[in-house]
């Protein structure tokens, strides 16, 4: 990186449990931000700029840490991502819950900012919409994922490795690996081009294509004990006998149980100790647990309101389930009824649009790269060419 990160940086906020207010003694310091390189990154062919996300390049921020959060970053690891500003909007667009953190956080937490970074907290409510459903469930639907996996393994223990004739398959693949591997690729594509097909309509606008789109990868994406009968699906299309179909559907089985055990394993040597003494204790992962009841609240009150409250006021909830109080059970049960609950009102709230304004978004990054190019403009130092100006 040639250019000085926290000089171009419009945004710098605390981020994660330490803006939640959820933070514990043991929390340490996340900072992210967005930054406006020089121009000329924007139009050479060896420059390039996306994101800085090495501890080193996050120390200078620690300078405009509060006192307390500074002496934490001092003894506990320095995380952290500066993005560069239209991928930013990017992940804004997709209405990306760690990226509106950033915009929705309390003043408190954030430790610079720019007359161009101000802007866009200031026009922060252009980036809600209906697809808050989609985004934000999505991800409180991926750490349920996360802790049934986790729970099953702690349970089971199953140490030893998956053998094919575990699974009806002889000691040696019957179809050479590249065959195979060809044969796979066919029926995802017929799987893919179901997802896409519904699309096709000429007479559908660009922005209606997109939102049937992410719909349906959701749902898909939600709906995934559905996978092996759409394979299967995929399979008789295709035009593939019946044995065939049931011997490849043993394959994929073993394949699994194999990705399966070999996660088993990375899991359980990386783990961290602290939420590996949790699971142990009440076989899920709690910090999961309390990012789910977080997520959920966030996504309800966001439909109901229109307002996404960065600071908690129920910490006191989530310090609980982080801490054991809800058990397994009861942490199912009352994400199956907030699902309900969630599905009911995106069927019925008015409250935000159904996707972000995408034209008066992409206005507002033109206006503000432009603010940043003639602020940088004036910083420059000219010099002569061979003693010509």
């Amino acid at each position: 990186m040639e250019f000085d990160l926290k000089k171009h940086t419009i945004l710098a906020v605390v981020c994660g449990s330490q803006a939640y207010g959820t933070a514990t003694a043991t929390s340490d310091v996340d900072i992210k931000g967005i930054a406006c390189p020089p121009k000329d990154y924007y139009f050479s062919l060896l420059k390039n700029f996306e994101q800085a996300d090495k501890p080193v390049w996050m120390e200078p921020f620690v300078d405009n840490l509060p006192p307390n959060l500074k002496e934490i970053a001092s003894r506990t690891k320095l995380e952290g991502s500066i993005y560069e500003i239209t991928k930013y909007f990017k992940m804004l667009l997709e209405v990306n819950p760690n990226s509106l953190d950033t915009l929705f956080c309390d003043d408190s937490d954030v430790i610079l900012i720019t007359p161009a970074g101000q802007k866009i907290r200031d026009n922060r409510d252009l980036f809600l919409s209906k697809k808050v459903r989609y985004t934000f469930f999505s991800y409180a639907f991926s750490q349920m994922q996360r802790i049934m996996t986790h729970r099953n393994w702690l349970l089971l223990k199953a140490e030893k490795e998956p053998q094919r004739e575990d699974f009806g398959l002889k000691p040696k693949t019957e179809i050479p690996k590249n065959q195979m591997d060809a044969v796979s690729a066919y029926v995802k594509k017929q799987m893919d081009h179901w997802e896409t097909d519904i699309t096709s309509e000429e007479e559908l606008s660009e922005p209606t294509k997109i939102k049937i789109r992410e719909k349906v990868a959701f749902l898909l994406k939600e709906l995934k004990i559905s996978s092996e009968n759409r394979f299967v699906a995929a399979c008789n299309l295709i035009g593939f006998e019946e044995n065939f179909i049931l011997y490849l559907q043993k394959e994929r089985e073993y394949e699994k149980a194999l990705r399966e055990h070999k996660q088993y394993l990375d899991w359980k040597r990386t783990r961290n100790p602290e939420r590996a003494v949790l699971e142990e204790k009440y076989h899920m992962d709690t910090k999961h647990a309390s990012h789910i009841y977080r997520l959920c609240l966030m996504c309800e009150e966001l439909l109901m309101t229109g307002k996404l409250i960065v600071k908690r006021p129920d910490r006191e909830q989530i310090l609980a389930i982080r801490n054991g109080e809800w058990s397994y059970e009861k942490l199912v049960e009352w994400f199956e009824q907030k699902k309900q609950s969630i599905d009911e009102l995106f069927k019925t709230s008015t409250t935000l649009p159904d996707a972000p304004n995408r034209k008066k978004i992409d206005a507002l990054l033109l206006e503000i790269m432009e603010d940043c190019f003639r602020e940088q403009s004036k910083t420059m130092i000219l010099k002569p060419v061979n003693g010509i100006w």
